[in-house]
């Protein structure tokens, strides 16, 4: 005994009918093909270019590097020295602060081969560090100690 679905008497039964569907050509219209497509650049271009960008004047207060006032270089040292501070033109005796340089780090990296409890040695030893000079009157970094 085969169950088959039971249609309402009112709905006639349909059997294998194909389905069609309407071509993508009838659904839209055809696009107008244009005659000639419009150039996206220039044919010609301008004989001069005008400057970038201006530039600007300097600040007040501001000397460009090239009207700067020769600095007579004092070598420093890794101690305190007397200088004359380019910024407030004060001669000064330098206040030197140690800070860790390439140096420091390649020491330290030496020493965690051997042992890692030895890694923060170079940090704590001014003699392993560089030493940073600033001016006495108003803090002006004035230069750097290689070791």
């Amino acid at each position: 005994m085969s169950k088959e679905k039971e249609y309402p008497q009112d709905v006639p039964r349909q059997e294998n009918i194909p389905m069609s569907y309407p071509s993508p050509q009838a659904m839209a219209p055809p696009m107008p093909q244009p005659t000639s497509y419009p150039t996206p650049y220039p044919t010609a271009y301008p004989a001069a270019y005008p400057a970038p960008y201006p530039t600007a004047p300097p600040q007040t207060g501001q000397v460009p590097p090239d009207q700067m006032p020769p600095v007579s270089q004092v070598p420093l040292g890794p101690e305190p020295c007397v200088v004359t501070c380019p910024t407030c033109h004060a001669t000064v005796r330098s206040n030197v602060q140690a800070e860790p340089g390439m140096q420091t780090h390649i020491i330290a990296l030496l020493l965690c081969l051997i042992c890692i409890c030895c890694t923060c040695i170079p940090y704590l030893v001014d003699a392993c560090q560089n030493v940073v000079h600033r001016c006495g009157n108003c803090g002006a970094y004035l230069g750097t100690f290689k070791r």
